[in-house]
């Protein structure tokens, strides 16, 4: 079973500080510690994933020295 605590917690800070009928907006984030702190960690995990993919070089490259072989 996957926990889902931290968006759970996210709902909370977002009903407890702003209500449920309450649309958020960027000034809010102030207000927002817990939900601000977790936005900016699946952006950085996100960023990190894009970061990892496996690349191929599409021709013979030389980079800095060295010699790349297309794949």
């Amino acid at each position: 079973k996957v926990e889902y605590s931290s968006l759970e917690r996210v709902q909370k800070e977002l009903d407890a500080v702003l209500g449920c009928s309450h649309v958020f907006c960027y000034e809010d984030r102030k207000k927002l510690p817990y939900t601000n702190a977790v936005i900016h960690e699946v952006q950085r995990y996100s960023n990190i994933v894009l970061i990892a993919l496996p690349r191929a070089s599409v021709k013979d490259t030389e980079l800095m020295g060295y010699h790349v072989p297309k794949v």
